[in-house]
């Protein structure tokens, strides 16, 4: 488990379908689908498009919207589902040529 506390969200792009794409510090990015969370009390202000993507990384370790919305990254990674497909919950990989090159 140690690794994974030195683990840090480093970068993250809200994608317009609700995917966050978050780059890892030791250079991995995951893809998680905040879409099916839209329906629940708690995610229900990152409904709204212009909150959702006013979003910012603390700490490394926590996304947050506002004073009400934030998701950290442990559970992030507590709830990935290594489907091995592009844009699912738990999709992670290193980046490709094109994401290294800026």
């Amino acid at each position: 488990m140690e690794i994974m506390e030195n683990i840090r969200m480093e970068e993250v792009v809200f994608g317009e379908d609700y995917r966050l794409n978050i780059l890892l510090s030791e250079g991995s990015r995951v893809i998680y689908n905040m879409k099916p969370k839209l329906i629940t009390a708690r995610f229900r202000d990152i409904s709204d498009k212009k909150v959702y993507t006013e979003g910012k990384i603390v700490d490394g370790k926590l996304i947050r919207w506002n004073e009400n919305t934030e998701l950290s990254l442990g559970e992030i990674l507590l709830n990935m589902k290594n489907t091995g497909k592009p844009g699912e919950n738990g999709h992670m990989g290193n980046p490709t040529e094109n994401e290294k090159q800026g």
